[in-house]
């Protein structure tokens, strides 16, 4: 019998397909739920892998769920190989908790270049802020000497790039030297989401092309608060939702298309890790209003009476 057409893979896009491993919560909105819907605007195809399911995220005093370990993310990478329904042009990872499963990300980019030579490999390393790590210490060494190495574009924050660099951020100069250190290491394109300098915020993207490398910088005045799905932190952060459409943006016009150095810095104050407290911060919205504009994609079916297909 023949195998029935791959949809998915057989759309013409002038995007481009996204696997996106990150965390998901039921309630409220961080990694997959504020990266993919922003990709979605933008006119991509985007299938999330949530490498953790939980009922909120754990700035609430509770929370439960479900963790992904290494080899539940490669048995649901195997089922889309055996549909062939690998074929993406975008890889975009965020919190990775454990060294295991942060080896097995490392084989899904290793066999998604296998099918696509050309990935992009948008990694978020998501491994702390304000000197405080929030992953165990010996990921860090693995994002040094083996993500690194295969990423397309880095989105650290100042604590992030100072781990995965061993140099000290304090003017925009020490920024410039980090983002040339990790170009040499592999990634074209670098952006330090976060810097603290002189009280002040500093956001540098960095694209190394052929023979010149392109830099954005950007300084905002600082506002403290808590960030829940724009930013890891506070409000110095930009976080998954602008750094998962940072590269789709500046693949050909360069940094700092897409992302302009100005994050959501109006933000809720949570009252500590109270469920109260949590939960009005989450609630609370800038000020601004945000025009939605849904892309005009071109569909394409194609009607199959094979019986297999859903």
């Amino acid at each position: 019998m023949a195998r029935p057409p791959i949809l998915s893979v057989a759309l013409p896009s002038d995007t481009g397909r996204v696997l996106s491993i990150q965390s998901h919560t039921v309630q409220g909105y961080v990694g997959n739920k504020s990266a993919v819907f922003p990709l979605q605007l933008l006119g991509f195809d985007v299938d999330p892998i949530n490498s953790v399911q939980f009922s909120n995220h754990t700035g609430y005093p509770k929370f439960r769920g479900q963790v992904l370990n290494g080899n539940q993310l490669w048995d649901l990478i195997e089922g889309l190989e055996e549909n062939e329904l690998l074929h993406y042009t975008h890889l975009l990872t965020g919190y990775i908790g454990s060294v295991s499963f942060l080896n097995t990300v490392l084989q899904v980019v290793d066999k998604l270049r296998s099918v696509n030579p050309d990935l992009i490999y948008v990694c978020d390393p998501v491994l702390g802020d304000e000197g405080k790590l929030y992953v165990p210490q010996d990921l860090v060494s693995v994002y040094q000497e083996k993500v690194v190495p295969v990423a397309s574009m880095l989105t650290p924050n100042q604590f992030e790039v100072e781990l995965l660099t061993g140099l000290r951020i304090t003017s925009e100069q020490d920024g410039l030297k980090a983002c040339n250190t990790l170009h040499s290491a592999g990634p074209r394109k670098v952006i330090i989401t976060s810097a603290l300098i002189e009280d002040k915020l500093l956001l540098i993207g960095s694209y190394k092309r052929t023979e010149h490398i392109d830099v954005h910088r950007e300084y905002m005045g600082r506002r403290d608060g808590i960030l829940l799905g724009r930013g890891r932190d506070n409000g110095g952060s930009i976080g998954d939702e602008q750094a998962a459409a940072a590269d789709p943006c500046c693949e050909e016009a360069g940094v700092g298309v897409g992302v302009d150095g100005k994050p959501i810095l109006e933000v809720g104050r949570c009252g500590g890790r109270t469920r109260e407290g949590c939960s009005r911060a989450e609630m609370e919205q800038p000020p601004e209003q945000f025009k939605i504009e849904i892309p005009k994609i071109p569909a394409y079916f194609t009607l199959c009476s094979c019986g297999i297909c859903i």
